[in-house]
């Protein structure tokens, strides 16, 4: 960020019944707004904030939390905070590997296995799974990153079956799909997913780098083969800030139609 640009900042009024922390904050959301910051610039750091506005740093880091949580900067830790990029697009599209999703969406993510262990499920999980008591499945937990920044967590719990355990520890990365398919000849057929807003807390905090608080989106989803059992439970967190998805439809009553013209045409 250019000094000019920090030095246009106005002074904050300490007689004013708004709290320090949310004129500060007021004042970079007007600036990110109206463009003068633009995204990627870096905002001064909170020693610099600090002594330039005489405030504490506990000030300064509840303003840097609140644009935050509005998804106006990225706090990266160890490097500061960044007037957040444009939002990567990406298609709702639930049985697919995320590996190869956002390869297609044009995304160099890398994606670092964090745990991977056969392990017992917790009991809401094993329920959902349909699960006895103290049976194991494998466990695989991921973060997926852009640009060296933390931008998704995926946790993935696999039922056990007819095929070895070994195989599935045998996962290096890639696509998880891919290698339960070719490796554990495990087949795929159907999912259901559940997309829904969360709020960061310890862990995705800790995982994401990014204030507990701030806004996520989660898909959950168990998915089938084509005899019914259920293959796998998964979670997929993404940064409410970063990402949005968009997905097609159409209106079935046009759809209806086509599908009796098509049948006509064939029958004819």
């Amino acid at each position: 960020m250019e000094s000019s640009s920090f030095d246009n900042l106005k002074t904050l009024d300490r007689h004013s019944p708004v709290p320090l922390y949310q004129q500060l904050c007021n004042l970079f959301t007007e600036q990110i707004l109206s463009g003068s910051l633009k995204p990627g610039d870096a905002l001064p750091s909170e020693n610099e904030l600090r002594l330039s506005y005489e405030i504490s740093r506990y000030v300064v880091r509840q303003a840097l939390d609140q644009l935050s949580r509005q998804g106006l900067i990225i706090k990266q830790q160890g490097r500061g905070s960044f007037v957040r990029p444009g939002r990567i697009e990406k298609p709702l599209d639930m049985l697919q590997s995320y590996h190869k999703s956002m390869q297609k969406s044009g995304l160099p993510v890398e994606v670092r296995i964090i745990t991977k262990t056969m392990k017992v499920p917790p009991e809401e999980i094993a329920e959902q799974m349909g699960m006895a008591p103290g049976e194991k499945v494998f466990f695989l937990e991921r973060v997926a990153y852009l640009h060296g920044t933390p931008v998704n967590i995926l946790i993935s719990y696999i039922a056990p079956g007819n095929y070895p355990w070994d195989y599935l520890l045998k996962f290096e990365g890639g696509s998880l799909y891919e290698h339960l398919e070719k490796v554990c000849r495990i087949c795929l057929y159907r999912s259901r997913s559940y997309l829904e807003v969360a709020f960061a807390g310890a862990y995705e905090s800790r995982m994401l780098a990014m204030p507990r608080g701030s806004v996520l989106l989660q898909i959950m989803g168990t998915v089938f083969d084509r005899e019914g059992k259920i293959v796998e439970y998964s979670r997929v967190v993404y940064q409410g800030a970063v990402f949005r998805f968009w997905f097609d439809s159409y209106y079935y009553e046009n759809t209806r139609q086509s599908e009796d013209y098509i049948r006509t045409q064939v029958s004819t």
